[in-house]
């Protein structure tokens, strides 16, 4: 997950976005619903590599296409122990340990719980007793949850083979309410389905790929799609642009004009490969 991600998950003004949330949610709660098909999972692995350093292989490309260790490793900090801290209009959120060290990181996790977190945006843990431990979505599990459960505990076995690094979380300083996780409710009852990713049957399968790293394990729509009062995206203007803080995620749509639709597969591979040098534009 990159930074741009986080940054841009909590960078609109939030104080009167929680209140709305939760009214708004509660009202939607009569359409909440969760469905599972791992059918439409054309382009995903379906089935993890019997061979433990293969699942381990596979895990790290994804790991590494999911952009985890940006977000993850925080100034001063070993690589995926966490400590980076997200300086938000309501406080400051800390990313956690990724790590198998056992009593700061993930290392006592099982297949669900890792499987919950990734798929559902649920931690280990409850919140009062009552409601579970909801992630915060600057962990876009709204993304992840397309990924199959095959893929994710691939990311899993790559993560338990990382050497144990002991370090306590950063503690949050989010301010009242939203320290509170249980506020997230209405905000994943408004904006959060969790499901597989549903591929055009029109497409090839270069091209349900290339959608599967898009929209599933890259989050480009995270960052590139613009976002409503609450910060849901919308979805109409998918990958249409977005501002970021002080920055701006440029368009990456098929657009002529404002986005990538004029650019050759030669443009578009050196960009990526090239870090962002810029083609086209100023």
């Amino acid at each position: 997950m990159s930074f741009a991600t986080l940054k841009l998950r909590f960078s609109v003004k939030f104080g009167a976005v929680a209140a709305l949330t939760l009214l708004f949610g509660a009202l939607a709660l009569g359409r909440f619903a969760v469905a599972e098909n791992t059918g439409d999972y054309p382009a995903a692995s379906l089935t993890a590599p019997a061979d433990p350093a293969a699942l381990v292989a596979r895990g790290k490309y994804l790991v590494d296409a999911a952009d985890c260790m940006p977000c993850h490793s925080g100034p001063g900090h070993a690589p995926y122990s966490g400590g980076l801290v997200l300086n938000t209009p309501f406080g400051g959120l800390a990313s956690p340990n990724i790590t198998p060290d056992k009593a700061t990181g993930i290392g006592n996790w099982t297949d669900k719980q890792f499987w919950n977190a990734i798929h559902y945006g649920i931690s280990p843990g409850s919140s009062y007793a009552v409601f579970p431990k909801y992630l915060y979505p600057a962990m876009p599990y709204t993304s992840y949850t397309k990924l199959s459960y095959a893929d994710v505990m691939a990311i899993k076995a790559y993560l338990f083979s990382l050497k144990p690094v002991s370090a306590p979380r950063t503690p949050n300083t989010l301010e009242f309410p939203f320290s509170q996780r249980p506020v997230l409710l209405g905000w994943r009852m408004l904006f959060f389905r969790a499901g597989p990713m549903r591929m055009n049957p029109a497409w090839d399968e270069h091209m349900k790929n290339g959608a599967y790293l898009t929209e599933a394990l890259g989050h480009c729509g995270e960052c590139h799609t613009p976002r409503n009062l609450m910060s849901g995206l919308m979805l109409s203007h998918a990958y249409a642009g977005a501002p970021i803080d002080s920055y701006y995620a440029p368009n990456i749509s098929s657009d002529q004009q404002f986005g990538v639709g004029g650019w050759k597969k030669s443009d578009l591979v050196d960009y990526l490969a090239k870090d962002g040098n810029m083609v086209k534009g100023s």
